[in-house]
Order: structure tokens, then sequence, then C-alpha cells
């Protein structure tokens, strides 16, 4: 399923020299990118496939997900596909990029729910699950799972996944 790529954007050793040029700056970041075939059939998509095959990506996602996460703070699982998004391959595939920085979106999400947490004492997805349930951004519905558009989506086709309201962690 998952192999590291020759030429990553980040690498477990990276170099450590940096780059500053008046109100430019860049440093190497420790990481890692895979990229993840889900078929070896060049026409089938992931909506396509089986619901056991798909299943079987999801958990090779959550155990890259678990696997890579015990030793960066960024982990990002995400599906390429269309010239659009800069797949330059036609297989269905994504990838999982690990990176030892916190993205800034992804920092003032866990802040948002950090303080959330400390007012309320609730989970704030659950809280947003619970609220959006059955709402015009909904894609599918059921005891198990929530698929929806999140109000603050920035992808054109961006969806998030939660468990269902008896599945609570």
């Amino acid at each position: 399923f998952s192999l590291p790529t020759a030429l990553s954007a980040l690498r477990p050793h990276p170099s450590l020299a940096g780059f500053a040029d008046g109100l430019l700056r860049a440093q190497g970041e420790r990481g890692e990118c895979r990229v993840v075939c889900f078929s070896p059939r060049h026409d089938l998509t992931l909506g396509r496939m089986t619901p056991d095959a798909i299943r079987r990506v999801v958990d090779m996602w959550a155990d890259q997900t678990t696997a890579l996460g015990a030793g960066y703070r960024w982990v990002q699982v995400f599906e390429n596909r269309g010239e659009t998004m800069g797949a330059s391959n036609p297989h269905p595939h994504g990838q999982i990029w690990a990176g030892s920085a916190l993205p800034v979106q992804a920092g003032r999400e866990d802040a948002s729910q950090q303080r959330h947490w400390a007012a309320t004492g609730h989970r704030l997805l659950l809280d947003y699950a619970d609220q959006e349930g059955g709402g015009p951004r909904v894609v599918l519905e059921d005891e198990d799972w929530l698929v929806g558009v999140p109000f603050w989506a920035v992808w054109p086709f961006e969806t998030q996944l939660g468990r269902g309201h008896d599945g609570r962690p």
C-alpha cells in the first residue's frame, strides 16, 4: 500500500541549512512523505471500489497515521486525483505527509478545540456534528458516520468524516 517517495518534500533527515534573504526565510523540516496506491487498476477510483477494498485503505490510513504520529507532530492523509490537484499518476492514489511542524491552520483549529473544551467540557467537533446533523452540508449520515462539507471548507471538494453520535470516543 504505502511507499516512501524518493523525491519527497519532507525527509526524516533534512538538510540543516537555512535560507534568509530579506523577507524570505526557509529551513528544512523533518518529516516523511508516502504515496499510497489504492488499487492496481488504473481505471478504478476510490469511490468505485468495493466496501472491503475501501475498508483496507481506511485501515491502512489509520495504521499509518498512528505509526507516523508517534514520531511527528502533524500527519495529513489526502487523495491525489486529477491534474488540477497536481496528480501526475493516473492511478487512484493518495499521499500521507508527516512533519515536525504544526501547520498554521491546524494550530488554529487545535486552539479553538481546546478553548471550547475548557469553556464547555465538550468536544467541539462532536458539538458541531450535533448542530450540522441532517443539515444542508451533510453528504451522508447513518448511525456510525457523519460525512459533511465543513462550514469552514477551503478546498472545492472538501469533506470531513466523523463518528456517529452513539460512537463518541
